[in-house]
């Protein structure tokens, strides 16, 4: 199933709420796809403060990831974008992660051939005005209903 949104980015934390209300399974897995400088950092952001995360949130460009611990639950996000395959993910001990929520970006330097996720998100500018993006949100899961 897939839901195409126009948004600008005061608009990304009404986007998240409605994701968070249909992503129930767990652990889940999100993957963020798009240009540079697209909004997939700022994405996170609204996903983690929406799940009560205050603290700053930058992209793990050069950890490759950053954990988070919400209440009883661990978030992973991920950066893979200065990553050339999976055998990096090996190394580092990606198998360690796998049993929690992801969120990854840059999910197609190594990631994607280690786990399919249950969401995709596309972000891209908009051709009419650079203020907005257009989110292509696709589900690959029957446990996640799009509206």
């Amino acid at each position: 199933m897939k839901w195409v949104k126009t948004l600008s980015e005061p608009e990304i934390g009404v986007l998240v709420q409605s994701l968070q209300a249909v992503v129930v399974k767990r652990p889940y897995i999100i993957f963020l796809s798009g240009t540079l400088g697209a909004g997939k950092t700022a994405f996170i952001r609204h996903w983690l403060m929406a799940l009560g995360v205050h603290e700053h949130v930058a992209s793990p460009t050069y950890s490759i990831v950053q954990t988070y611990t919400i209440v009883d639950d661990t978030l992973h996000h991920f950066d893979c974008y200065r990553l050339s395959g999976a055998e990096m993910l090996y190394d580092m001990g990606v198998e360690d992660y796998l049993s929690d929520n992801m969120l990854v970006e840059w999910a197609e330097n190594g990631m994607d051939s280690l786990v399919k996720p249950d969401l995709t998100i596309d972000i891209a500018f908009s051709s009419d005005d650079d203020r907005f993006r257009v989110y292509t949100i696709t589900s690959y899961t029957s446990d996640i209903t799009l509206n």
